[in-house]
């Protein structure tokens, strides 16, 4: 976008706000006008007009101790562990409360989107086998959460381990992507 491009966007925009303000102003006024107009044309109850405002203020002020902070960032907490693939997410929740905090899974799946679980991830993509010879040494890495979708090298790698007994399949999820965890057992 070139430099007259950019100043007549910025100007434009300038020169539209201003009046966006004064049509939501005015579509503002028009929606109170009517409302007033309404109820001083329907005097089936003769309520003054305080009284439905202070209704609906006392409402909303009952509501936040209905609803508290605590309630809403525990439901956000829930439904984010929905992201993804929920069968997953509770097999990797379950696994690191098993195991305590020094759980550690390789893997590149998006653990650091779900609420408990980004510390203990290893992020590896497993494509490169030479990088993953290396990580994989790490004696802090317990387990492996392969995608299907796998250079062919590690791959074979990883299946050598598993019929060797060096490396035991937990568990293959096919919800969202398909995942294979795998706990390493024996690193030589």
């Amino acid at each position: 976008m070139s430099l007259l491009d950019r100043y007549t966007v910025t100007s434009l925009r300038k020169q539209f706000l201003p009046v966006l303000a004064l049509v939501a102003g005015y579509s503002i006024n028009w929606l109170i006008v009517k409302l007033v107009g309404i109820s001083e044309s329907s005097k089936v109850l003769q309520i003054p007009v305080y009284i439905p405002v202070a209704f609906a203020c006392l409402a909303l002020f009952s509501l936040g101790f209905l609803v508290t902070p605590q309630k809403l960032y525990q439901r956000q907490v829930d439904l984010q562990r929905q992201i993804f693939s929920p069968n997953k997410n509770r097999m990797l929740l379950d696994l690191v409360a098993e195991n305590g905090p020094q759980t550690r899974i390789m893997t590149n799946y998006p653990m650091e989107y779900i609420p408990g679980l980004r510390e203990y991830q290893v992020r590896f993509d497993y494509q490169d086998y030479n990088q993953f010879l290396a990580r994989v040494q790490n004696p802090k890495i317990e387990y492996l959460l392969v995608p299907n979708v796998t250079n062919a090298q590690i791959k074979d790698y990883i299946d050598d381990k598993v019929q060797s007994g060096k490396y035991l399949v937990i568990d293959r999820d096919k919800q969202w992507k398909v995942f294979t965890l795998i706990k390493i057992l024996n690193r030589e």
